[in-house]
C-alpha cells in the first residue's frame, strides 16, 4: 500500500552498522549496513503484530501488512510508534545516533528491501542523500541510488546519475558523477570505489570552474586517487573552450596536506636559455630551517648546481598563566573572568606590597582668617551664579535657593571648585540616592548635605552650605521617580578651608627638619616629644596595608622602603605633611608564586567548568574519493589542530608542527614553557613574548581563547643563510652565446642577539648584537676570454647601544612630590669590526685586509639635560628673558640659550693591512678618528608675522695615521666644516564662499636655504696620507641650495579634505667646490614642476618640468638656456585612462624629441585593454609600441602582450626588438600557469610548462642560472 503524500520513516541502527564507513562518493559515510534483514526482523518482531504503524496526514492510525510496507510517515524505532508530528522536517532535522532517517512521495518496506520513490531523501548522521529513487537491499548488501544524485557531508557535495555501493564490501561506482574538493572540481564517467581508501576514475576530468561548461578542465583517461596520499593520471589533456591546448603523459599530485614534494621538476624553452630543465631537491621544510639542492640544465646556458638554505630561531622561553574563556561565555562570566586576571597583574606591578607603617603627621593650622577667605569666595561664586539666573524669574536672596542653568553652573565649577573628582566635568555627580555609598562604603554626600538637597527642585541651587573643612553650592540637574526610590542627578562646586601659603611653607620646613633627624637614625618618638605640632599614629591601626588601597600622594615614596625603620622623604596632601616610617614590609610575591597560589585556589574550578562545557568533538564522515581516511594521519591531525593549539612538547624538540593540542591533556591553568616559536601560541601572546625581555612581565593579554599574563624567563634570536652555487659563464649574447668559463659563489651570513639582564628598551638598553658575513666569489675564463678572479671577503660587526637618562629634581607633582621621572640625554653606540679580504689567485690585484675597528659614537646628546651644562643653561635662558624683545629685527640678536642644542661625539680606532700598495709590500696603518658636531635649532622672528625656523651646524674631525706614504710618523689633519638652512612657512586663506560650493582658498609659499661649507684640506706634497684608511681627500664641500614651492588649495562643502589646484616646485643648487662633479659647471641644471589639477573629483592632471642651464653653455655661449621640457596629460574615469604627454631634451648637441601615450581600457573585472606607444619625432618612427589584452574568463586568466621597441636603421645598426607572449593563469592556483611566447631577435619560439610533481600551494621554483623572459 502506498501513499502519495510526502513519507517519512525513522529506523533504528543495530551494531553492524559500521560496515558501511567509508563510503559515500568524496566526503560521505553513507552508514547503512546494519540497516541488514536480522536487524529489521528484530525491529518489527518487537511490536504486538505483524503490522507496521503508520500515520496518516489526518493523524488515523492504518494497520499495513509488513510485506506491502507503505509507511505515510512510518516510524521504526525499535519500541513503541511515534508520532508523524515529530518528523515532519528530516531536512532540518539531525537524526540521532544509530538512526536513519527516510523521506519521499513513496516510501516502501517489503522485507529486506527498502524503497523511496520521488524527491527521496535519506539523512544519517553527518551525511545527507537526495535522489529520484532509492533502494536498499540487505539481502543483498546493496544500495543504489538514480536520478539526480546528490550526497552532502559537511562541505562538500557529490552529484550523479548513479550510485552503486556493496555495503559488505565496501566496494561501489558512481556513474556520470562529479564532486568538489577545494578548489578543484572532479567529473567522471565511472568512479569505481576499489579499496577503502582508493578510488578509479574513468575519462575523468579537473577544473576550478563552476559552470555547468567550464571555460577549462583536465582532461585525463585514467584517474587514480588514494586518499590522503596521492593523485595519479594519465594522458592530461588541456582544454580551454573544449580546444586541446597541451598534453603531458602523467601527472602526479601528492594529496598529503603537511607533505612537500620530495622532488620539484621545471620544464620549458626561451629565447635567453633555450630548452630548460630545473630541478629542487628540498632536504628541509620547517620553519626553523629550510634547506634544498638545485640543478640546472638549458641548453644554451650550459648547466649548473648547488644549496641553498636559511635557518631561523626566534624563540621566548616564558612562564604563562592561562584563564581559558569557557564555550558560550556570558557577559558577566567574561567580567568575572577578566577581574581575576586583573587582579594578578596588578599584584605583579607590586601594588599588592604589603606593609606596616607609623606615620609622623603634621597638620596644618586653619585661622579664622582662612575660613573667611573660603567664605568671600563661595559668596562671589554664588553672586556670581545669581546675575546669570534665568530672565523672567525672581532673584533669590543670598540664602534662599533660585534656579540657574546647567551650562552657568558647570561653567562655574569648572572655574572655581576645589572638587578634584567632579571639578572638570563641571561637577556632575550623576545620579544618586539617599545614604548612597561609594566603593570604600564611605558616604558619597554628607548626611546633612542630604537633607537639603533632596529637598530642592530640578533647576535650583542651594544656599551656600558648610561642613568642617569647606563651602558647597549644589545644583539638581534632574529629578527620578523609579520604583517609589527618589533619584536626583546633580552638581556640585566645592570652595576647600586651605590655609595660607605661609602656613604650610612653615610645616612642610617642619616636616624636612624632623624627616632629615629620623634618617639621620634618631627615634621618631623622641622627635614627636620634642616637637608638640607633630602626631606619631600607626597606619590602618597598625594592620597590613596593601600598597595599592593607599593614598596615589603616598605610594611613590612608600614603595621605595626596603629596610625596617626607614623613613620616607616629606609626602604633602592638602591637609598636611606626613612622614612614613617602615615597622614591616612583605613583598608581592614572584610570577611563579603567584601563579602556584592562583592554581591552587582557581584551577580545579576552572577546569571543571571548562571540560563541562567544552563542545563535543564532531565526527566527521570520510571521503569517497578525496576527504580523510578512517585512519587519520598524525601529520593532517597536527595540522588540523594547530591553530587551536596552545602548548609545545616539553623538551622544545622542533617538529613539523612542534606542537601537542591542548585536547592531548588537561588544561593547564600555569604552564612552564619551554622556547617556543611565535607560530605556537596564539599572535597576541607571540606579539608580547617577541617584544619582552628577560624578566619582564606582559601586560594583561586578551585573545579569542582567553586572558594570558606571560612572564619572560630567556630570549634566543639568531638567523642566517647558506648559498652555493656553481654554473658555467656564457656571453650576454642572446643570439649567438658562447661559453668563456665557469663561476662559483658561496655565502655564509649570521646574525645574532645577545640578550643580557641589564637589557630594558624602555629606557633604551639594547641586547648585544653580532652580524656576520663570509662569501667566496670565483669567475675562471677560459684563455683570451678574460682574466681570472677568486677571492674571500668577510666581515663581523658587534654593536651594543644604549640611552643615556638623567634624574630631574625639578619634577615634582602638584603637591611638592618629588617624582624623579627620567629624560632622555641622548644615546650611545659602540661597534667592533672586523673584515678581512683575500685574493686566491697571484695577480697585480692586491689584498686587503681591515683588522679589528672600534667606533664609539654619543648621539643626539642634548645639552640641555647634561648636568653639567644644565646650571650654566639655566643661567643663560633667564639672561635671554630679561633681553627678550618683540621688535622684529632685534630678535634676531636675541641672548642664545642651549635649548634645542644638541652634539655628536665619535671616535674611530681602526687598522689596515694591505699586502701591496702601488711599489709596496706588506702595508700596516694604524688610524684614529675624533669627530665633535653641534647643531643649534632656534626660531627667529622677521616680523610681527613671519618667523624663519633656522639651524646651525658645526662638523670637526681630527684625523690622525701613524704613518704616511713618504715615510712621516704620527700625521695629525683637521678637519671643519658648517653647514646651515633657513626655512620659511608663509600661508594667507582667503574666504570665496561668494564662488557656489567652495568654501576656502589656501595660498601656502615653502622657501628654504641650505648652505655647507667646508674649506679646502692643504695637501702636503711632502705628507701623502694613504688611501684606504680615514684620510681628508674628499671632505671639501662649498654648495649652497635654494628651494621654492608653492601651492594652491581649494576648500569645498562636498569634499573632505581640500583640493590641490595649483603646485609649483623649483631649486637651485650651486657647487663652488674646486673640483665640480659633472663637466666643471657650477651650477645644477634648474628643474621646475608645475601640476595642475583642475577637477574636484581629481581625474584630471597636468604636469610639466621645465630645465634650465644656468651656466655658460659649451655650444652657444648662451646662459640660462632651456635643455628641456616635458608635459604630460592624464584623464582617469571608472573604465580608462588616458594619458598623452611629449618630451624635449638637448643637454648635448643632438637633440630629441618624442610624443607618447597610454590607454588602458577596463569595462569590468573581466576584461583588460592595455596600449602604449612612444613616438620619435626627430626619426619619424616608433621608438616603443606595445599591446596587451587580459582575459578573465571566469576562474583562469589569459594574457596576450605584444611588445616592440628600438630605431629601425640599416642592418649592422639596427637595434628593434620585438616579442610576442601568450600565456594562462589558474586564478585558484596561481602557481599553475602555461605560457607561450616568440622573440622576433632570435626568431625563436619558447615554452613554459607546470612544474612537475610541485603541490600547488608549494612555493615557486625559480631558475638560478638566469632571468625568463616570460
Amino acid at each position: 500500500m502506498t501513499h502519495p503524500t510526502c513519507q517519512t520513516a525513522l529506523l533504528q541502527r543495530p551494531e553492524g552498522f559500521q560496515q558501511l564507513a567509508g563510503f559515500i562518493l568524496f566526503s560521505l559515510i553513507l552508514n547503512f549496513s546494519t540497516l541488514g534483514l536480522s536487524s529489521a526482523q528484530e525491529t518489527l518482531s518487537e511490536q504486538t503484530s505483524p503490522t507496521v504503524s503508520t500515520e496518516t496526514s489526518d493523524s488515523a492510525t492504518i494497520p499495513n501488512s509488513v510485506d506491502s510496507a507503505p509507511a505515510d510517515a512510518s516510524v521504526f524505532s525499535g519500541d513503541l510508534p511515534v508520532t508523524r508530528s515529530d518528523r515532519l522536517m528530516p531536512e532540518q532535522s539531525e537524526p540521532e545516533e544509530d538512526k536513519v532517517i527516510g523521506k519521499g512521495d513513496d516510501l516502501f518496506l517489503q522485507g529486506n528491501l527498502v524503497q523511496i520513490h520521488g524527491n527521496a531523501l535519506v539523512k544519517a548522521e553527518g551525511m545527507t542523500l537526495y535522489a529520484d529513487h532509492i533502494w536498499a537491499d540487505f539481502d543483498q548488501n546493496l544500495l543504489r541510488a538514480s536520478g539526480n544524485v546528490r550526497l552532502i557531508s559537511g562541505e562538500e557535495h557529490t552529484y550523479s546519475d548513479e550510485l552503486l555501493f556493496n555495503l559488505e564490501t565496501k566496494k561501489g561506482i558512481i556513474r556520470q558523477g562529479f564532486t568538489y574538493s577545494d578548489p578543484w572540481y572532479y567529473r567522471g564517467t565511472e568512479i569505481f570505489k576499489t579499496e577503502d581508501d582508493e578510488s578509479y576514475i574513468r575519462k575523468g576530468s579537473l577544473t576550478t570552474c563552476t559552470l555547468k561548461r567550464p571555460h577549462y578542465y583536465f582532461s585525463s583517461s585514467e584517474i587514480i586517487v588514494k586518499v590522503n596520499k596521492e593523485l595519479i593520471a594519465k594522458h592530461v589533456i588541456l582544454k580551454i573552450g573544449g580546444v586541446p591546448l597541451f598534453y603531458i603523459p602523467a601527472y602526479r599530485r601528492d594529496l598529503r596536506q603537511d607533505k612537500l614534494a620530495k622532488i620539484i621538476v621545471r620544464l620549458g624553452t626561451d629565447s635567453y636559455q633555450g630548452p630548460f630543465m630545473s630541478i629542487e631537491l628540498p632536504l628541509s621544510r620547517k620553519r626553523r630551517l629550510d634547506a634544498r639542492l638545485l640543478f640546472d640544465q638549458t641548453s644554451r646556458r650550459g648547466r649548473g648546481g648547488g644549496a641553498d638554505g636559511s635557518y631561523l630561531i626566534n624563540d621566548t622561553q616564558y612562564n604563562e598563566i592561562y584563564i581559558p574563556l569557557f564555550q558560550d561565555v556570558t557577559p558577566s562570566e567574561r567580567k568575572k573572568l577578566e577581574e581575576l586576571a586583573t587582579e594578578i597583574k596588578e599584584k605583579l606591578d607590586g601594588d599588592y606590597d604589603l606593609y606596616k607603617l607609623k606615620e609622623i603627621y603634621l597638620e596644618y593650622r586653619l585661622e579664622e582668617a582662612d575660613f573667611l577667605r573660603a567664605k568671600e569666595t563661595v559668596a562671589q561664586v554664588y553672586e556670581e551664579l545669581q546675575s546669570k539666573s534665568r530672565p523672567g524669574e525672581e532673584e533669590a536672596s543670598d540664602h534662599t535657593s533660585s534656579t540657574v542653568t546647567e551650562a552657568t553652573f558647570s561653567q562655574a565649577a569648572q572655574d572655581h571648585s576645589d572638587h578634584q573628582e567632579t571639578k572638570y566635568s563641571g561637577g556632575n555627580m550623576g545620579y544618586i540616592v539617599r545614604g548612597e555609598v561609594d566603593a570604600e562604603g564611605e558616604p558619597r554626600l554628607d548626611p546633612v548635605l542630604e537633607d537639603v538637597v533632596f529637598a530642592m527642585e530640578a533647576g535650583q541651587i542651594s544656599p551656600m552650605l558648610k561642613t568642617e573643612f569647606a563651602y558647597h553650592i549644589f545644583r539638581v540637574d534632574h529629578i527620578l521617580e523609579v520604583y517609589g526610590q527618589k533619584e536626583i542627578k546633580l552638581r556640585r562646586i566645592d570652595v576647600a578651608v586651605s590655609p595660607t601659603d605661609k602656613t604650610k611653607e612653615q610645616i612642610r620646613e617642619l616636616g624636612e627638619k624632623i624627616q632629615e633627624r629620623a634618617t639621620a637614625g634618631e627615634s621618631v618618638t623622641f622627635l614627636i616629644t620634642e616637637h608638640k605640632e607633630a602626631i606619631l599614629r600607626d597606619v590602618n591601626a597598625g594592620q597590613w596595608l596593601p600598597l595599592n588601597e593607599m593614598d596615589d600622594r603616598w605610594q611613590y615614596s612608600v614603595r621605595r622602603l626596603e629596610k625596617v625603620g626607614e623613613v620616607t622623604t616629606t609626602v604633602m596632601t592638602d591637609r598636611g605633611v606626613h612622614i612614613f616610617q617602615l615597622v614591616e614590609k612583605q613583598p608581592t610575591p614572584t610570577f611563579t608564586q603567584l601563579a602556584t597560589e592562583f592554581e591552587a585556589q582557581h584551577g580545579d574550578w576552572l577546569r571543571e567548568e571548562y571540560e563541562r562545557r567544552k563542545p563535543k568533538e564532531e565526527k566527521k564522515s570520510p571521503s569517497f574519493l578525496m576527504g580523510e581516511s578512517s585512519e587519520e594521519t598524525e601529520p593532517n591531525r597536527k595540522k588540523g589542530k594547530s591553530k587551536k593549539n596552545r602548548f609545545e612538547d616539553r623538551d622544545g624538540t622542533p617538529g613539523d608542527d612542534d606542537s601537542i593540542d591542548k585536547a592531548d591533556r588537561p588544561l593547564e591553568i600555569f604552564q612552564q614553557h619551554n622556547f617556543q616559536g611565535s607560530w605556537q601560541n596564539e599572535r597576541e601572546v607571540s606579539r608580547q613574548a617577541r617584544q619582552l625581555n628577560r624578566g619582564e612581565t606582559s601586560d594583561l593579554i586578551q585573545s579569542k581563547t582567553g586572558y594570558h599574563l606571560i612572564d619572560v624567563n630567556k630570549k634566543r634570536t639568531y638567523r642566517g643563510d647558506l648559498y652555493l652555487y656553481g654554473n658555467d659563464q656564457f656571453s650576454y649574447s642572446r643570439k649567438d652565446a658562447m661559453k668563456i668559463g665557469q663561476q662559483y659563489v658561496m655565502r655564509w651570513g649570521h646574525y645574532h642577539s645577545i640578550y643580557t639582564p641589564w637589557d630594558n628598551p624602555k629606557e633604551g638598553r639594547k641586547p648585544l648584537n653580532f652580524m656576520g658575513r663570509v662569501e667566496w666569489q670565483a669567475r675562471y675564463y677560459d684563455e683570451g676570454y678574460g682574466t681570472s678572479e677568486s677571492s674571500v671577503n668577510s666581515f663581523g660587526v658587534l654593536t651594543w647601544g644604549s640611552a643615556f637618562s638623567a634624574l630631574d629634581d625639578m619634577d615634582r607633582d602638584e603637591d611638592g612630590n618629588l617624582r624623579f621621572s627620567t629624560k632622555t640625554i641622548g644615546e650611545f653606540l659602540g661597534r667592533l669590526q672586523f673584515s678581512h679580504a683575500y685574493n686566491l689567485i697571484e695577480s697585480d690585484s692586491y689584498t686587503l685586509q681591515k683588522l679589528p675597528e672600534l667606533s664609539i659614537q654619543f648621539s643626539r646628546m642634548r645639552m640641555s639635560n647634561l648636568p653639567l651644562l644644565k646650571t650654566i643653561n639655566e643661567g643663560m635662558v633667564k639672561i635671554a628673558e630679561k633681553t627678550k624683545t618683540e621688535i622684529p629685527l632685534l630678535s634676531l640678536l636675541a641672548f642664545p640659550t642651549l635649548e634645542d642644542t644638541s652634539f655628536d661625539l665619535d671616535m674611530d680606532l681602526g687598522n689596515f693591512y694591505r699586502q701591496k700598495y702601488e711599489q709596496e709590500r706588506n702595508v700596516y696603518l694604524k688610524t684614529s678618528v675624533l669627530g665633535f658636531d653641534i647643531q643649534k635649532q632656534s626660531t627667529l622672528k622677521v616680523s610681527s608675522t613671519r618667523e624663519i625656523r633656522l639651524d646651525v651646524g658645526f662638523d670637526s674631525d681630527v684625523v690622525w695615521h701613524d704613518r704616511d706614504r713618504d715615510g712621516n710618523e704620527n700625521v695629525v689633519r683637521g678637519v671643519y666644516g658648517f653647514n646651515a638652512d633657513a626655512r620659511n612657512i608663509l600661508f594667507r586663506i582667503y574666504d570665496i564662499s561668494w564662488i557656489p560650493g567652495a568654501r576656502r582658498l589656501r595660498h601656502q609659499i615653502n622657501s628654504g636655504v641650505f648652505f655647507n661649507y667646508l674649506p679646502a684640506v692643504d695637501r702636503d706634497e711632502n705628507s701623502r696620507l694613504y688611501p684606504f684608511g680615514p684620510s681628508t681627500y674628499f671632505y671639501e664641500r662649498k654648495d649652497i641650495t635654494y628651494q621654492l614651492e608653492t601651492s594652491i588649495e581649494i576648500k569645498t562643502r562636498k569634499h573632505r579634505s581640500a583640493l590641490r589646484l595649483f603646485d609649483f616646485r623649483t631649486q637651485l643648487r650651486g657647487d663652488f667646490t674646486e673640483y665640480a662633479a659633472e663637466n666643471n659647471r657650477t651650477y645644477d641644471y634648474i628643474e621646475s614642476d608645475i601640476t595642475i589639477t583642475p577637477l574636484p573629483s581629481r581625474n584630471m592632471s597636468i604636469i610639466m618640468r621645465s630645465t634650465h642651464d644656468p651656466n655658460v653653455s659649451e655650444i652657444d655661449g648662451k646662459r640660462f638656456k632651456q635643455v628641456g621640457f616635458r608635459s604630460n596629460f592624464s584623464y582617469r574615469r571608472d573604465k580608462w585612462n588616458l594619458t598623452f604627454g611629449n618630451s624635449f631634451s638637448k643637454r648635448t648637441k643632438y637633440a630629441s624629441r618624442r610624443i607618447n601615450s597610454s590607454f588602458q581600457f577596463r569595462p569590468s573585472s573581466l576584461f583588460e585593454i592595455d596600449f602604449s606607444a612612444d613616438y620619435d619625432w626627430i626619426e619619424k618612427q616608433f621608438y616603443s609600441q606595445s599591446l596587451t589584452v587580459r582575459r578573465n574568463l571566469h576562474d583562469w586568466d589569459l594574457r596576450l602582450s605584444w611588445h616592440r621597441i628600438g630605431i629601425k636603421r640599416p642592418p649592422n645598426y639596427d637595434n628593434v626588438r620585438q616579442d610576442f607572449t601568450f600565456q594562462i593563469n589558474l586564478i585558484a592556483d596561481p602557481t599553475a600557469s602555461v605560457g607561450l611566447g616568440y622573440d622576433a631577435v632570435t626568431e625563436t619560439w619558447g615554452f613554459r610548462s607546470l612544474p612537475v610533481g610541485v603541490p600547488y600551494n608549494a612555493f615557486g621554483v625559480g631558475n638560478a642560472m638566469s632571468r625568463s623572459y616570460f
